[in-house]
């Protein structure tokens, strides 16, 4: 009857060591399934502000210009469950802030969302490409990134951009029949000209505008340059 009894305990014991190994096992993947949900995840403005207040701190010398311009342009993308149009922001920098502007530009889409919700294009791959086959693959990209839940894309080099390839942007950006309106798009833009944060903005943003006509001008008339920008700078914002 003891030896019966030991038996007994001895197969309890086994089989609460099972539970527990089974328990530990299941917590383990519950961890690994919660850390693969939060790197997914989209912020709220509060989460947003917060961001906005670290990435301050990380480029100090960036101007109170361009944080209350990010701001005001990304209040309808969490206050608007409708907004008429997407959020768009457009970062340019003379050749001194080159690197500063693509860091802030990759930071920022990150403020948004996590890194798993952004659609990134960098423009420079498509410099030498064919402008149908490029508009195609860009269009491609943005329709299948903002469709499939992710919230924010990043452009990088707009400039380098075929001029004839760009026009899909007016699409994705106009009021009223873009789309896709609460995402945030954001473009970055190299020109070869100093920018004086010192100078008006109206001042810059010609600057911006001048020199993607200078990219451009060959393959498109000014009509339609002027009617993409009227799209794309609705906040430009100027990179130190």
């Amino acid at each position: 009857m003891k030896k019966l009894e030991d038996f007994a305990i001895v197969i309890i014991l086994i089989f609460m060591l099972f539970i527990l190994n089974h328990s530990n096992t299941c917590t383990f993947a519950g961890k690994d399934l919660s850390s693969a949900v939060k790197k997914e995840v989209n912020f709220d403005l509060e989460d947003f502000r917060q961001n906005i207040t670290r990435l301050q701190l990380k480029f100090p010398t960036q101007t109170p210009y361009l944080w209350r311009l990010i701001g005001s342009a990304s209040v309808d993308f969490f206050k608007c469950e409708d907004p008429k149009r997407p959020s768009v922001i457009l970062l340019a920098a003379g050749p001194d802030a080159h690197l500063t502007l693509d860091a802030l530009a990759s930071n920022l889409s990150t403020s948004y969302t996590s890194g798993d919700l952004v659609t990134k294009i960098d423009g420079s791959e498509y410099n030498m490409s064919d402008a149908d086959v490029a508009k195609h693959e860009i269009d491609k990209t943005l329709y299948s990134g903002f469709n499939s839940g992710k919230k924010v894309a990043v452009i990088h080099h707009l400039e380098s951009i075929p001029a004839k390839a760009s026009m899909i942007f007016h699409s994705y950006c106009e009021t009223d029949n873009a789309p896709f309106k609460k995402v945030v798009i954001i473009f970055t833009v190299h020109i070869t000209d100093e920018l004086n944060p010192n100078d008006h903005p109206k001042t810059n943003e010609k600057k911006v505008e001048k020199h993607l006509i200078q990219k451009w001008k060959d393959s498109i008339d000014k009509d339609h340059i002027d009617a993409m920008f009227s799209r794309v700078a609705t906040a430009v914002a100027f990179v130190t």
